[in-house]
């Protein structure tokens, strides 16, 4: 709903719904363990008080909400929802989230508990219908948005539709408050390899030259325009942006015909430029190596949206280079309104880790790629493995979670398995003295985030880390800070690196029974003792951060 149209809220109806809120979140976190100190009240008192404001149109996002993992960021969410459900139901919420798995996260506390919403009231957007939180909604209407006044989407559904202003509104208007759980995002960025689009087009030529005929022409001057361009770019030094028109034939004529001769499995990149071409682009370059470089689409933020919009993330402190550049602010989008108890990053963001020990092991490398190729090597699997073993060991009692890489194709190398079957080998996988609980249990990284079902694991054992192309990393870095324009460098990239490693190490120690809190005789909130151990190439900076606040 506009700010026009939204009613007009009484100081008192405001304060009553604040209050309410925050009641219920105490509640819940009591309920689920918790002991909240005095810190994290006023913490989340703030943090309801800023999504109350941006939902009754008194303030203006974005917002970051960054306080620490376990400390009720969600939970404060899905009491706010309820409250203004019981007392404004004429204001509609939007909540996104990375998988469909944490989609099922928010629906669950939403329609049970106190203040329950009814589920006719919620819309879940998805396309896989085996999951556990059924969808109701497979496609969203452009214009219209949706019926129901809350909707659940993936970060993914957003982006598909972003440029669609009227898809996540409520009867047509815009939704009075945009939830982005678990990350500082503001859509995915769109990017494509100069290189590889450019080993389409050899390949498009050398298929219209095996043909022999005339009828390709046109086709073949299209692209011999668009190879030129693509070489520029290649080329490109500074951060001046550049555009690509089709002259001689349409973007749409050209996948048609292109597909027609090199069918479509090797067309993901050079479809994705097609159907985004229009618009400005920036060159990439960092370096001479082909993996460094990239052409990034200029995004487009709707300014309406981005007023409602909340962002939830545990990890803004860590992204040291991100906030630098959102909380100035730029020409494209107004600076992120940072909410916690500390804006640099601080010992006083709320969450203490006094009791969480921190095991380093150094070694060359961390990512998906090191791993499958070491772990090949049966002797090292094998001494890797009797490491483990002596790590598990020591917590006999307890129960454990272990982080390793997902197979990438049959092909390589499933490193999950490969530990799994060592420790086996090795007779580690004992039941211990804990009831229902599993021993040890295999996550696999990517999966770092919203899940509270392992907070019983007193220990975490991470084999590595997801890795990202420094590449990547820096196109992300663009589109979130809102400047395609911005230096960067193979040093930014590097520091982009750690901050991104950091932060999917501190959301994978926070499933362990690290998330939950305690008080100490000073008053201070502390996580649950907890004891860690990480094989990294990061030894340097990629703990410091998370535990800086």
């Amino acid at each position: 709903m506009n700010d026009a149209d939204t009613p007009a809220a009484p100081a008192d109806l405001r304060g009553q719904m604040i209050t309410e809120a925050i009641d219920v979140t105490m509640v819940s976190l009591r309920n689920h363990g918790n002991v909240v100190g005095a810190t994290q009240e006023r913490a989340i008192a703030q943090a309801v008080a800023s999504m109350i404001d941006v939902a009754l149109g008194l303030r203006q996002g974005p917002l970051a909400i960054g306080l620490s993992t376990g400390f009720g960021k969600t939970t404060a969410m899905h009491s706010i929802i309820k409250i203004l459900r019981r007392h404004r139901p004429d204001i509609s919420v939007a909540i996104l989230g990375q998988k469909i798995e944490e989609l099922e996260v928010s629906y669950q506390p939403l329609i049970a508990g106190a203040h329950p919403i009814s589920p006719g009231d919620i819309d879940v957007l998805h396309t896989q219908p085996g999951n556990a939180v059924v969808p109701t909604l497979r496609q969203v209407d452009p214009v219209l948005g949706s019926e129901r006044p809350i909707l659940l989407a993936t970060h993914e559904q957003f982006q598909r539709n972003i440029d669609s202003p009227g898809a996540f509104s409520y009867g047509g208007r815009q939704r009075d408050l945009i939830v982005y759980d678990e990350t500082l995002r503001l859509g995915r960025p769109v990017s494509v390899s100069p290189v590889d689009l450019r080993s389409t087009i050899t390949a498009v030529t050398s298929a219209i030259e095996q043909s022999g005929s005339d009828d390709h022409n046109d086709l073949r001057r299209q692209l011999e325009l668009l190879d030129d361009w693509l070489e520029a770019c290649l080329r490109w030094e500074g951060t001046s942006l550049t555009s690509f028109s089709f002259t001689v034939m349409s973007a749409e004529e050209v996948l048609e015909r292109v597909q027609g001769l090199v069918g479509r499995q090797r067309l993901v990149g050079f479809r994705d430029f097609l159907y985004n071409h229009k618009g400005q682009w920036r060159p990439l370059n960092l370096d001479d190596g082909e993996d460094n470089r990239a052409l990034m689409k200029v995004p487009s933020y709707p300014a309406e949206l981005l007023k409602r919009l909340v962002n939830l993330d545990a990890s803004y402190p860590i992204r040291a280079s991100l906030r630098r550049m959102r909380e100035k602010g730029n020409g494209r989008l107004q600076p992120f309104h940072y909410v916690g108890p500390s804006q640099d990053g601080g010992s006083s963001v709320g969450k203490r880790y006094n009791s969480t020990s921190i095991h380093l092991l150094s070694s060359r490398g961390s990512g998906r790629t090191w791993a499958e190729k070491l772990f090949k090597d049966q002797e090292v699997l094998e001494s890797l493995g009797k490491e483990v073993a002596q790590v598990v060991g020591c917590y006999e009692d307890e129960c454990g979670l272990i982080w390793t890489h997902k197979p990438r194709a049959p092909q390589n190398l499933d490193v999950a398995q490969s530990v799994r079957d060592q420790l086996q080998a090795l007779g580690v996988l004992r039941a211990p003295d804990v009831s229902s609980e599993t021993p040890l249990v295999y996550r696999t990284h990517g999966q770092e985030t919203a899940s509270n079902a392992f907070s019983h694991c007193t220990y975490a054992i991470f084999l590595g880390a997801t890795e990202r192309t420094p590449i990547d990393l820096v196109v992300e870095y663009l589109h979130d800070c809102g400047d395609p324009c911005a230096e960067v460098d193979l040093a930014l990239a590097r520091s982009l690196i750690v901050e991104d490693v950091a932060a999917r190490f501190y959301q994978g120690m926070s499933r362990t029974a690290m998330r939950r809190c305690w008080v100490d005789d000073e008053g201070h909130t502390q996580a649950s003792p907890t004891n860690i151990y990480i094989i990294t190439r990061h030894v340097s900076g990629v703990v410091a951060p998370p535990f800086a606040f």
